[in-house]
Parts: C-alpha cells; sequence; structure tokens
C-alpha cells in the first residue's frame, strides 16, 4: 500500500503491534513487531513517526525479553503439541471419514466440474472475443490475448473470461498504469476501468474524472480544470454524508454532490461529463457497462458506435447524465 504521511495523525503501540490510524479516526494500518527487538528500535519507530507529525497515543508496551526465554518457551510448546497429537490420533479417523463424507457432498459444485462451454449461454472462446474487439477499434494486442489465456488454465476464470465474455479482455485494456510508489502515472485512451470500491475516498473520484478525460481527448471537455473534492460533509465514523465534486469548464465553475457510503464511490459521477456534453453540439457521450464484478467499463464514444458494440458483444451500454 501506498499513502500519504499526511493523511495519518496517531501512533498507537501495544504489546504485538503499532497501530498507524488515518485522520478520520476510522481507517488504520497495523504493523506487527515481530521484527522489534528492544526498547531502543521500537522507541526509534516512534521518533521516527513523530518527526512525520504523525502523534504518539500511550498503550501497553512490549517487554522485550532475552533470545534464550524463546527457545525455552518454544520447548513447551513442542512438548503440548506432542501431548494434543497423541490425544487427537484417536479421533483422526473419525474425522477422516467424516471429511470424505463431506467431500463427497460437494463433488456437484460448479468449480469442481471440468468448464464446459453449453453451461453459459453467453460463451465466446477467447480468440472470438479478440477478433470483436478489435473490429470495434480496440487495439488488442497478441501480448494481451496471450496473457489472458494464460490464466484461463484455472477453470474458474475461464468461467469469467470465456462464460461471461469480453469484460475480461477490456479491464485488462482498461486499468491505469502506475509508477513505482502506487500513483497514477497514465491513464488508457480506448476505455477506461475503475473498481467502485474506492481505496482513498478524498481523492477518488478526481482520479475517475481524470481517467475519463482521458478518454475524450480532444474534446469540448479539453478546457475542464482545477477538479477537486471537499468533504467537509462527510461523518468518516458513520461513513455517511455527502462529497462536493468541484471543477472549473469555460470559466465557470460547476459542482455536484456524491452521496457517501463509507469507501463506495457513488455512481453518480459517471454521469457529470455526460450533462456537461448536453450543452454541446459533440457527437460523443461517455458509455459505461459492469464489470462482472464491482467495477465499471468506461467509453467515450458515438451513439452509433454504443449500438454497434450492442450488436457485436450482446453487452448494453448506458450513457448517464446528471
Amino acid at each position: 500500500s501506498f499513502l500519504k504521511w499526511e493523511e495519518f495523525g496517531w501512533l498507537v503501540e501495544t504489546d504485538e503491534e503499532f497501530f498507524l490510524f488515518k485522520k478520520n479516526k476510522v481507517q488504520f494500518i497495523p504493523i506487527l513487531k515481530e521484527g522489534i527487538q528492544s526498547y531502543q528500535q521500537a522507541e526509534a519507530m516512534c521518533r521516527f513517526c513523530e518527526s512525520r507529525g504523525i502523534a504518539g497515543l500511550p498503550s501497553k508496551r512490549m517487554k522485550y525479553l532475552p533470545g534464550w526465554f524463546f527457545y525455552v518457551g518454544l520447548a513447551f510448546v513442542l512438548l503440548a503439541m506432542f501431548a494434543v497429537g497423541i490425544w487427537s490420533g484417536f479421533a483422526r479417523d473419525r474425522q477422516r471419514a467424516e471429511a470424505q463424507k463431506e467431500a463427497a457432498a460437494y463433488a456437484d459444485n460448479e468449480w469442481t466440474q471440468a468448464f464446459d462451454p453449453a453451461d453459459y449461454p453467453d460463451y465466446v472462446p477467447l480468440d472470438g472475443q479478440v477478433e470483436t474487439l478489435r473490429s470495434l477499434g480496440f487495439s488488442i494486442t497478441d501480448q494481451l490475448a496471450d496473457r489472458v489465456r494464460g490464466v484461463m488454465e484455472d477453470d474458474m476464470t475461464r468461467v469469467y473470461v470465456e462464460g461471461y465474455p469480453y469484460t475480461w479482455l477490456l479491464t485488462e485494456l482498461g486499468v491505469p498504469s502506475r509508477d513505482e510508489n502506487g500513483r497514477i502515472s497514465g491513464y488508457p485512451e480506448e476505455v477506461f476501468w475503475f473498481d467502485f470500491e474506492g481505496w482513498d475516498i478524498s481523492n477518488d473520484y478526481t482520479e475517475v474524472l481524470e481517467g475519463m478525460l482521458a478518454l475524450a481527448g480532444d474534446s469540448p471537455l479539453e478546457d475542464v480544470t482545477e477538479i477537486s473534492e471537499d468533504t467537509e460533509n462527510i461523518d468518516w465514523e458513520a461513513g455517511s454524508g455527502s462529497i462536493t465534486i468541484k471543477l472549473l469548464w469555460k470559466g465557470r465553475s460547476c459542482s455536484w454532490d456524491m452521496d457517501v457510503e463509507y469507501d463506495w464511490i457513488d455512481p453518480d459521477i459517471l454521469g457529470v461529463f455526460n450533462g456537461l456534453l448536453e450543452q454541446t453540439d459533440a457527437a460523443e457521450r461517455f458509455y459505461v457497462i459492469g464489470d462482472n464484478g464491482q467495477g465499471a467499463l468506461v467509453f467515450y464514444r458515438t451513439a452509433e458506435w454504443a449500438q454497434a458494440f450492442e450488436k457485436a458483444t450482446g453487452l448494453v451500454p448506458e450513457a448517464p447524465v446528471v
């Protein structure tokens, strides 16, 4: 995970872990203390966090024991395990019989059976999907197709690739690139994918809008600037409230309120730019389909293209307007 230091407010030390709490007082990151062997190292951790502006809160402190104590404790643990092993041996045969009976009950589960295309009415082989998407203007390279083909060795994955066709390939094509620090370094220009379950709700909406703008290129939206989020109306503890999305377009100040439900992104964000495009003579709109999971696939195309896409793939793109 890659997060900004400014997002954190407190460091809490317990017997076995450090906890870095975010300023919203809800989210935190635990750091195990398995590798810390002395008070000096623990204090160094605390001083380092203080240098980053993170306040320490008092809690229990670990008692750092000499190294030999570990081996003595390990010996007692091994003896106890040996005793428990002898006792559990008497019940092992019965447990094995019960496990075999349970396994037989799951023999008909769809994930234990070999993938059968006949079970999926929308089935399209991978090569057919590649051909169709290329005919619709997508740059599906041989390398991308081979990478997806490699994950289909698992039948469960093959279900989502060929049993529910097109979305896996489009998702692979639409994921933004990231740098070594985990920050988005580039957006795709043909299709944009994002997950509705956000990571940092105070910045996720900005990334979604920037990803959509990357699709639009030379369009009436090229004048959009200063995208920002106002989080003053969020109740972080209740996971409710609203986020106000702001931007400038052709010198006008525009804003929309998005509903907050913990870290989930409000789908209304997908209709923001279409609302602006309605005020222009542009033929293109942002069209959206689901990814067969909890994400969205976004395109910037004409209505004629959307109709051709639906006819070729069976997937129905929608053009939301807010």
